[in-house]
């Protein structure tokens, strides 16, 4: 009989995944997010190697590229607690 060190659940109030098929998709999710965050700093680097468009004073900020570079940004200092 295998001995049980802890159980978890999700702690949200209002919000579980909806069935087996939402938790196993949420946990490769999960799993996939170091490679997926270090993809995206690639694809950045690719899309703007100079760093240009992060300032505001040396990039059209109309641009779809640059708007691109922000959200990406935007998004790899969400995933790294920014």
């Amino acid at each position: 009989m295998a001995l049980s060190i802890a159980s978890v659940y999700p702690v949200r109030i209002g919000w579980a995944p909806k069935n087996e098929a939402e938790y196993e998709s949420n946990a490769r999710l999960i799993a996939a997010a170091p490679e997926l965050l270090a993809a995206l700093k690639a694809a950045l680097n690719i899309l703007d190697p100079a760093n240009q468009y992060s300032d505001p004073y040396f990039s059209d900020h109309q641009s779809p590229k640059s708007a691109t570079a922000r959200q990406m940004r935007a998004a790899i200092a969400k995933a790294e607690g920014r």
